[in-house]
């Protein structure tokens, strides 16, 4: 068992750092061209399905309350108070076997009759347990705790191990179908507002399989929980049996002398009759204290693993609404890095035996050939080199030297290029529509930029790698102490 745990945490383990790095590398293959107003309009859209969906999630988990609450307080209580009346008639005759005549005859079997003497006070010293050489193992308490487990055994077994269960994975369905209306939803909004439906099946899907993923971790969790806490809770009937006889094994353990015998038997007799109903009662009071503790704590990881999904879920749609060009930097800083990470993954998964649904692969955005030979979606960008004269206008590759190079937005449909930067000004390059171009003119003067200062004029190419990651590294120190420069028109 111990080993199959150890082994299940290290697939929870696996996968959620999987989880991390594939989205990590998706986000940082995003590219959309989402103009300003349009990203507005997504976000106010997104946040509206989002409060909808925290709204819709409302009853589910109230479900998954009553539901836990009709197992414990419809299923489990009424057996357990069965066993505490059962447990409170048979008390007198358990403690009358104690103090039975001992049997002598080694050829039968001593356990039919009642304790020696001298077994019965060593067993009160104890206070109620004790392990006889002759005897065997004695246990007064578990003895007067026996009829009220076994009245509630079969239905405390078949609530842990059965109907929890079928709650939670009624919980996990019930969860991802209002996690599916919301991206329904929100997807055909999204294209009302011009976003391709391309971008948002991708994002849909990644969330979806996040999800799934999450909310079986999610389950299992639940169900190490359960069992552990069930396992404890159920054995907290006999020492709170002991500690209310503790008075009567302090009275037998002190006995001495002649008569001795019968005197301990007669403490234990009035002891037990005294509190054999109070006590079997506050034991099936404690039992729901603990069974109603384990199902507020259940609920609450249940309320901190949604508000987590939401919270996901907003993450994910965020490029959407987000300015492209606030970022585009540093995600192509990381891209490399994060492609090998990516590689690395698939190799983790692979040696450990798991099965990779945690990637969901990037789909490429939709090519269209412009007037002028540019296709966009094709994840190239095009640049004016910096030169005394005219400006010459080439392709270049994914990784690109940031020396010397002005970035500028692009309609090639208008044959021309405009330059909105001086050197060191870094602007994002990106195809945009004809529909957005003249916002995009308009709001380009408050891209965030980022001045490079020039050490060299000329850079070796081999040096291209480590250039730009240290460049990246510079980004995010910059974005963290919030450095960065609104780029002047010019």
């Amino acid at each position: 068992m111990t080993s199959i745990r150890q082994r299940q945490s290290v697939d929870r383990l696996i996968h959620n750092l999987g989880r991390l790095v594939f989205d990590m590398h998706i986000y940082t293959s995003e590219g959309g061209n989402t103009c300003a107003r349009g990203g507005q309009d997504a976000r106010y859209a997104i946040e509206n399905e989002l409060k909808r969906l925290d709204t819709n999630l409302g009853p589910v988990l109230q479900k998954l309350s009553a539901d836990i609450d009709g197992i414990f307080d419809g299923s489990v209580r009424p057996k357990m108070e069965e066993g505490a009346s059962t447990a409170s008639a048979e008390a007198n005759n358990t403690c009358a076997k104690w103090g039975a005549p001992f049997i002598r005859d080694k050829t039968k079997d001593r356990r039919e009759g009642g304790l020696h003497f001298m077994t019965y006070k060593a067993t009160t010293r104890r206070n109620g347990v004790y392990t006889s050489p002759t005897f065997g193992p004695v246990d007064f308490n578990e003895d007067l705790a026996e009829p009220m487990y076994r009245s509630m055994t079969i239905v405390w077994d078949r609530a842990f191990s059965g109907m929890l269960w079928r709650v939670m994975e009624g919980l996990k369905t019930d969860l991802m179908a209002r996690i599916q209306d919301f991206t329904d939803g929100l997807q055909r909004q999204l294209e009302l507002l011009g976003i391709a439906a391309i971008r948002t099946d991708r994002l849909a899907t990644q969330v979806m399989g996040s999800a799934q993923n999450k909310l079986t971790e999610m389950v299992s969790y639940l169900k190490d929980i359960v069992t552990t806490r069930q396992r404890d809770i159920s054995r907290i009937v006999t020492p709170h049996i002991q500690t209310k006889m503790l008075d009567e094994y302090g009275q037998c353990a002190a006995e001495s002398g002649s008569g001795m015998f019968v005197r301990m038997k007669t403490y234990m007799a009035q002891g037990i009759d005294n509190k054999r109903a109070s006590m079997f009662d506050e034991a099936t009071h404690m039992l729901m204290e603990q069974l109603m503790d384990l199902q507020t704590e259940l609920v609450q990881y249940v309320k901190g693993v949604v508000a987590s999904l939401i919270t996901d879920l907003r993450r994910a749609f965020e490029p959407l609404w987000e300015d492209p060009s606030n970022s585009y930097v540093v995600r192509q800083a990381f891209a490399k890095a994060l492609d090998e990470f990516t590689d690395k993954m698939r190799v983790i998964y692979r040696e450990a035996g798991i099965q990779n649904t945690d990637e969901r692969h990037i789909i490429p955005a939709p090519t269209q050939r412009q007037p002028g030979g540019a296709a966009q979606g094709s994840g190239s960008v095009t640049c004016v080199a910096g030169v005394t004269g005219d400006f010459t206008v080439t392709r270049q590759p994914e990784w690109q030297t940031f020396s010397k190079t002005i970035y500028k937005k692009e309609d090639t449909s208008y044959g021309s290029h405009e330059r909105y930067g001086e050197m060191g000004v870094r602007v994002k390059t990106e195809l945009v529509s004809n529909n957005c171009l003249k916002e995009t003119m308009e709001t380009v003067s408050r891209v965030h930029t980022l001045h490079i200062k020039q050490e060299k004029q000329t850079a070796d190419t081999s040096s291209t790698d480590a250039s730009l990651m240290t460049f990246g590294q510079q980004t995010l120190n910059d974005l963290h102490q919030g450095r960065l420069e609104s780029a002047p028109w010019m």
